[in-house]
């Protein structure tokens, strides 16, 4: 009697590992996705951030002062007298984007970077 076995494997073998296979593919292809969906969040944080830093900057370079920056005593204030004070808040039709310019910390009170303009801009546009 001889006993001789057969290698291999039988077509029911090879359909489960089939399936086993293609769920693994799927269950790595969705965490695939929600890798890539999650991976844009910090792009956008990162460029608020650098936006929010620039703005931040541009501010504290403008000088913060009693008087209108244009004012002959704007550095000697409050002696001699102002004879033009500085307003908190936008004054004499003062932008962010064109000419005049705001030129002191005080004319960025309540400043909205407006979306009907194209909202963020470029301090130069």
């Amino acid at each position: 009697m001889s006993s001789s076995r057969q290698r291999g494997l039988s077509l029911v073998e090879v359909v489960i590992f089939i399936v086993v296979l293609g769920i693994s593919l799927a269950g790595m292809a969705v965490i695939y996705n929600q890798l890539t969906l999650a991976s844009v969040d910090p792009v956008v944080r990162k460029q608020a951030v650098a936006i929010a830093n620039s703005l931040m900057e541009e501010i504290q370079l403008r000088p913060f002062t009693l008087c209108d920056p244009d004012d002959p005593n704007v550095f000697t204030a409050p002696v001699p007298p102002c004879t033009t004070p500085e307003v908190i808040g936008v004054e004499g039709g003062e932008t962010r984007y064109a000419d005049p310019r705001f030129d002191n910390v005080s004319d960025y009170n309540n400043f909205e970077m407006d979306l009907a303009t194209g909202g963020i801009k470029d301090i130069y546009d």
